[in-house]
This record gives C-alpha cells, sequence and structure tokens, in this order.
C-alpha cells in the first residue's frame, strides 16, 4: 500500500495523471538522412552557446543523420558495462589480509570515470583483459 492511500485511504489523483501522460507518449524514431534539431539545456555556470542580443536559442541548426546505432540499450533502459583494459593495479595491506584490486577503463567512458574493481572477481568475468 502506497503512503498516500495510507493516509488519506484512497489512491493520489496526481499519481493517476502521470501514469495516463506517460502511456501516450510516443517514443521518437529517426531513419538514416533525416533532419533533426540539436536542443540544448542551458546550465548553470557554463556560456551558452550562440548568444545573440535577447534571445538565446533552444533548438540549433539541423542536422543531417549519417547512420543509425548508439549503445545496445535494452527495453529497461539499461546496458551492459563493457571493460577495455586494465590501467592500473593496487594492494591494499590490512591488519592481517591483502586485497588486490585493478583500476579498470570502461567502455563509453573517459579515463576520468575508471573505477577500482576487485582482482579476482575480474579476473574470473574478464579474463581476456590479463592476458600478456
Amino acid at each position: 500500500m502506497a503512503p498516500f492511500e495510507a493516509l488519506y485511504g484512497r489512491r493520489s489523483r496526481y499519481l493517476n495523471g502521470l501514469q495516463s501522460a506517460d502511456n501516450r507518449k510516443q517514443p521518437l524514431v529517426f531513419d538514416v538522412r533525416d533532419q533533426v534539431y540539436l536542443n540544448l539545456s542551458p546550465m548553470k555556470g557554463v556560456m551558452r552557446f550562440c548568444i545573440k542580443k535577447k534571445l538565446s536559442l533552444r533548438y540549433v541548426g539541423t542536422y543531417e543523420i549519417l547512420q543509425c546505432g548508439g549503445l545496445g540499450v535494452d527495453g529497461d533502459l539499461s546496458y551492459e558495462e563493457v571493460p577495455i583494459e586494465i590501467l592500473d593495479w593496487q594492494v591494499k595491506r590490512l591488519r592481517n589480509k591483502e586485497d588486490a584490486t585493478v583500476k579498470v577503463l570502461w567502455k563509453n567512458h573517459l579515463v576520468v570515470g575508471a573505477t577500482w574493481e576487485d582482482e579476482t572477481e575480474m579476473r574470473s568475468r574478464y579474463a581476456h583483459l590479463f592476458i600478456s
């Protein structure tokens, strides 16, 4: 039971309105050679793109779609992270235990986004990274 329903003994009207609005939204589908606009979202602290007098641009130019592709996204909008290479090794020594970790560079991430992972787990799942 939802907290709102427990307090007031009925379902929230606000949530019902959102659910029906989400059901009507259609996904956008584009083909190769279609012309599209780039939607810009202004960010605080970042210089705006093409500032012209009083009005700031929200949509920029027309761009042609050259090829379809991108991330392999599942139906629930998730994708599997794939490691590309091992950047560094590190052994942490605790009182009576040693813990080996490796710094992993993931696909679709910058070097800054590399993470420290447990070496034994990475060796079992991605053995091809440790050959050589």
